[in-house]
């Protein structure tokens, strides 16, 4: 994606998502919510060193297998659990119910972990580098499994400015 198009004034890209939604015949504010969801998965699989993650769930099937037809704000994505380098394999026969759930729980833990210490201080790093940084919030949620990012669109510019959510 063209990310020098997001360095533009907002009322230069709200101009292009206007053109856009001539063009194409979509909402602005779906053209403009599809142009983040792109920058959010490209800040995430473009993370230095990271985990090894899989683009799932309802948007992957739409956006890159085009299996469905639908818009999907929210980005499913899912950790390799092998890299957090555990030592206990789930599936061995051996493996009791009893240390499958702590291994869950230990699971639950890395990942938590590993958002708070590298996922969101890499997006935080990528929003900070925007020209108007405070139209982003970034929430964790405590359990460490959903980062919110609320954008303030310019395509709603002129309207009752509503933020969306990923």
């Amino acid at each position: 994606m063209p990310e020098h198009f997001l360095y533009l004034p907002a009322r230069d890209r709200r101009d292009i998502f206007q053109y856009a939604n001539t063009e194409l015949g979509q909402p602005m504010d779906i053209l403009e919510k599809d142009v983040w969801v792109c920058w959010v998965l490209q800040t995430l699989f473009s993370l230095p060193n990271a985990h090894p993650m899989a683009f799932k769930g309802g948007t992957s099937l739409s956006k890159i297998f085009g299996a469905i037809n639908r818009f999907s704000e929210d980005v499913d994505v899912t950790l390799d659990y092998r890299e957090f380098e555990d030592g206990f394999d789930p599936f061995e026969e051996s493996a009791s119910r009893t240390a499958i759930k702590k291994f869950s729980e230990r699971l639950k833990g890395y990942t938590r972990d590993y958002a708070f210490d590298v996922i969101v201080p890499h997006i935080h790093s990528r929003l900070e580098d925007f020209p108007e940084p405070e139209q982003f919030e970034l929430e964790l949620s405590d359990d460490g499994e959903k980062i919110r990012i609320t954008i303030l669109l310019p395509s709603r510019m002129g309207m009752n400015i509503l933020p969306t959510t990923f």
